[in-house]
């Protein structure tokens, strides 16, 4: 085989291939390859596959032989970076090696048979097209709320719900919970499936690249997503996802407005202060004023007030500082509703006039008292039982927001 390609286009999608694919460990070296085929006059297609994603990008070049090949991904995407902004040339040798020439650079790289890389699958017929910044826009709210914990399976993915009348992500770490509807996409199909959150990341990079829809179909194992030129095939998670309906905050009525900004750079500075462990801090309510608090032991306090709309009874209620700020920061500005019934049940937080969406996050209360330290509820949503946060190991110290 033998074709030239813009150096600057075939980095690209080199990179894509190896944020999304590339194998680390090296356990199975067909895993580490990319498999190159020039076909035509100027089809150029590039496939990496690490087995639970594969990721096809076809692009344009000047063939003059067509042919495939199988190279070192890493190696290669390491030459083409130090390459200078010219044509690269491309051409087959014997036992499977390959000639990179590059104006002055010439390089000899050492490949596999490509009949020795997996087989990977193809792309369906795409169930929907959706907008590329509608998708990017779901997977940002909902993404940070995927569990980090390797041992809860069914949470280490999103719910991507698609009915003909809208779609909706929902992600939760069973600490807290992110939900999105966006019900103005219109769709002939209907999916219910989980996604793992490396193939979600995956998605946003490359639907923050294009402008247009995103295809999107699925088979029994499999999620399909095309991408412009770009094809993304992941495996599906297996199990059942938690009944998140149950625990979404009913009967809220305490309801207070902030511009996220804000509050969010009031909970930065307070949280300076929190306790490293539980991250803990104190949201009280008064009439017209809010005051955020936190105390760390023998090193000590912070505080600072907010006025605000506020008429209902005095509230307190304890708040992993880490969860509200990250969720502030992605919302980055405008209005938010900060809806909550007591200092004891789930709080609702909603961003206020945003067109398009429905998007709500649950974050679960640490239990806190007038002179006690904060506790937290280990039953989560039951609240059946509370420990202090000195008494409960750091993977357990937020309530669960939701139940199997």
């Amino acid at each position: 085989m033998k074709f030239t390609i813009d150096k600057n286009t075939l980095l690209r999608e080199l990179a894509f291939i190896q944020q999304t694919v590339a194998d680390k460990r090296n356990a199975v070296p067909a895993l580490s390859h990319v498999r190159i085929e020039a076909t035509g006059k100027r089809g150029i297609r590039l496939t990496g596959t690490d087995l639970d994603q594969t990721l096809t990008c076809e692009t344009e070049g000047t063939v003059q032989k067509a042919g495939v090949c199988a190279l070192p991904g890493r190696k290669l995407f390491e030459i083409v970076k130090n390459l200078p902004a010219a044509e690269v040339c491309f051409e087959g040798k014997e036992n499977d090696r390959m000639s990179v020439t590059c104006e002055r650079a010439n390089f000899r790289i050492a490949g596999l048979n490509p009949k020795d890389l997996p087989s990977t699958p193809k792309f369906k017929e795409a169930a929907a097209q959706l907008p590329a910044d509608v998708v990017a826009q779901m997977i940002e709210r909902t993404r940070f709320c995927i569990t980090q914990e390797e041992s809860r399976y069914t949470l280490s993915g999103a719910k991507f719900i698609l009915r003909k009348k809208g779609v909706r992500m929902v992600s939760t770490d069973g600490h807290r919970l992110a939900l999105i509807d966006n019900r103005a996409v219109r769709s002939e199909g209907e999916l219910d499936v989980l996604i793992p959150k490396n193939a979600l990341a995956a998605v946003a990079r490359l639907a923050s690249a294009h402008e247009g829809a995103v295809g999107v179909a699925c088979d029994d194992n499999h999620v399909y997503f095309e991408i412009g030129a770009r094809t993304l095939v992941a495996r599906l998670l297996a199990g059942v996802f938690p009944n998140y309906e149950m625990v979404l905050p009913k009967g809220n009525d305490n309801k207070v407005q902030f511009e996220c900004e804000q509050l969010l750079q009031t909970v930065r500075r307070v949280a300076v202060m929190t306790d490293e462990r539980s991250r803990g801090v104190v949201l009280e309510f008064t009439k017209d004023k809010l005051t955020v608090r936190a105390e760390e032991d023998e090193q000590g306090a912070a505080e600072e007030t907010l006025d605000i709309e506020y008429d209902g009874e005095p509230t307190m209620i304890g708040m992993n500082a880490n969860y509200l700020a990250e969720y502030l920061s992605i919302l980055c500005s405008g209005a938010l509703s900060f809806e909550f019934k007591d200092g004891r049940g789930a709080v609702l937080i909603r961003p206020v006039g945003e067109a398009g969406y429905n998007s709500l996050n649950v974050i679960m209360p640490m239990n806190v008292g007038n002179s006690a330290p904060a506790t937290v509820s280990k039953s989560g949503v039951s609240g059946e039982t509370t420990e202090t946060v000195a008494e409960v190991p750091a993977e357990e110290e937020q309530p669960v927001a939701v139940a199997a």
